[in-house]
């Protein structure tokens, strides 16, 4: 779930993410549209999406996504090098 797909880093870094998580067999939806992240993240629920990788401006400027599962226990920063890995143990 980019938050800001105006935004070209988070647009490049979610596509990006998108086909390395693609590589590794794991099914994914890349929700591009242009919403709020209220409207993304209730839609992810509601079609039982089970882990989020969210991708914004602020934590890709510490270099990170943030991980969170559908138990919505906590949001998990993880280093962007390291997400396909974290992204396919956390499912």
């Amino acid at each position: 779930a980019p938050l800001n797909i105006s935004d070209i880093a988070v647009k490049e870094q979610a596509f990006d993410l998108y086909r390395k998580l693609i590589l590794k067999g794991l099914r994914v939806l890349l929700d591009d549209r242009n919403e709020s992240p209220g409207v993304k993240f209730n839609d992810a629920d509601l079609i039982g999406v089970p882990l989020r990788v969210i991708i914004g401006p602020k934590a890709l400027a510490r270099g990170e996504i943030e991980l969170q599962g559908r138990s919505g226990k906590g949001i998990q920063p993880v280093k962007i090098s390291e997400a396909p890995e974290m992204a396919a143990k956390s499912i």
